[in-house]
């Protein structure tokens, strides 16, 4: 898209458009000849026209007059004589239109500045839109912030509320475990009190119940059979206990006797008699029979847990003496002491 030196207006037919020969610039043909906007051009006039600036330059003083009047230049001349000739003889000088141009720069400034304010308006009023639109989302930000503060504030009313708890719960976990702690003390010294009242007992397992039985002559038999030398004035009393393990089994029999060292020296007897129950007249029962220390529900478990622990470690002995537990892992081993289930830990 040609630049014209008459005008910022870019648009222009060919047949309209003057090129300086000197300049190499272009006019529109309107701009600089508007008496004549709609006359063709010839063909001379357009390979031989020089523009108003260009024209001015080549002027030279007439020194045949002696003055200052410029000579025409053969070459230079932009009339068109032919033209002329056919339009009322008028030479035609090429001299630039200042109004017309000025005129047709103002307007066109005045349509670009036309232009240039309404895309301006424009842009105002995207901005002026997209300003609103920032308001509503920054009213709706804080309307959200609102709420997540509520929230964060109820959030730390629970947690204030919950570490309250925590804490009397710390303290009631701490009061439990005291309270744990004193209950095995408890149970222990129980325990404890409870095997030392069975202290002269000694208990049996194995022999059948019958319907009108005599416990007091089947213990002295026993004796006898045992080649201990009991007395009657020895035994406390004999009687049948209910067992708590031992399900669709009789129930053991207790002998207490008055004096511990009395039962130490029977029960001694007692486990070195292999016993049957076909033995004390039980026809057809080769059921065996067992003497131990009479232990509390709690040395029974205790008992019964050394006895499995021992098999896994391969202990090789685990017995009871005067109403103690006791394992060995070998001949030479030291002896174990089982009082209480952290002693089980040992075991190992």
């Amino acid at each position: 898209m040609n630049k014209f030196g008459c005008c910022t207006s870019t648009k222009a037919d060919q047949a309209s458009i003057l090129n300086c020969k000197l300049c190499q610039i272009y006019f529109h043909y309107r701009c600089i000849f508007p008496q004549k906007e709609n006359k063709k051009l010839s063909s001379d006039l357009k390979s031989s026209w020089i523009c108003p600036d260009c024209s001015q330059k080549c002027r030279v003083p007439n020194h045949r007059n002696k003055d200052n009047t410029p000579v025409r230049g053969n070459a230079l001349d932009v009339s068109d004589s032919k033209e002329d000739s056919a339009d009322d003889n008028i030479t035609l000088r090429v001299r630039p239109n200042q109004d017309q141009i000025g005129q047709s720069l103002s307007r066109d400034i005045q349509n670009i500045i036309k232009s240039e304010f309404s895309a301006m308006k424009l842009d105002l009023s995207s901005i002026s839109n997209e300003i609103t639109s920032l308001r509503q989302e920054i009213q709706d930000i804080k309307i959200a912030m609102g709420f997540i503060n509520d929230e964060h504030n109820k959030i730390n009313d629970k947690i204030f509320q919950m570490e309250t708890k925590f804490k009397a719960f710390d303290a009631l976990v701490a009061s439990v475990e005291h309270l744990k702690s004193v209950s095995e003390k408890i149970e222990m010294d129980i325990n404890t009190k409870d095997q030392w009242a069975r202290r002269s007992n000694i208990e049996i397992c194995g022999i059948p119940e019958k319907k009108g039985e005599n416990l007091l002559r089947l213990t002295e038999e026993i004796a006898v059979k045992a080649g201990f030398d009991l007395k009657p004035s020895d035994i406390d009393f004999v009687t049948r206990v209910a067992s708590n393990s031992q399900v669709n089994k009789p129930k053991p029999i207790v002998i207490r006797l008055q004096a511990r060292y009395r039962k130490d020296d029977f029960l001694a007897c007692l486990k070195k008699l292999k016993l049957m129950c076909s033995d004390l007249g039980f026809a057809k029962n080769d059921s065996r029979i067992y003497f131990n220390d009479h232990l509390t529900k709690f040395n029974k478990m205790l008992l019964q847990r050394a006895k499995t622990l021992s098999k896994e470690q391969k202990y090789k002995y685990v017995w009871v003496k005067n109403c103690s537990i006791m394992v060995r892992k070998g001949d030479t081993s030291p002896v174990i002491h089982i009082a209480n289930v952290n002693d089980l830990k040992k075991i190992k």
